[in-house]
């Protein structure tokens, strides 16, 4: 089964194991894996704050 793939800090990232089984609403059938192993977190958070803060700063700016 297709581990999905998560676009993180600017980039793919691929978790390190084989994740949890993620599975259809309706017919409960697994239709992927899913896993955050690996993953930097407070990385992530960072990227979202710098994000942020330069968007906010260009619509404050008109710039938008």
């Amino acid at each position: 089964m297709v581990v999905l793939r998560s676009y993180v800090n600017g980039s793919w990232f691929t978790p390190a194991d084989e994740g949890a089984p993620l599975y259809d609403a309706v017919t409960g059938e697994e239709v992927a894996r899913i896993s955050s192993a690996g993953f930097d977190m407070a990385a992530a958070l960072e990227y979202g704050r710098r994000r942020a803060v330069l968007l906010w700063q260009q619509g404050a700016s008109g710039a938008a």
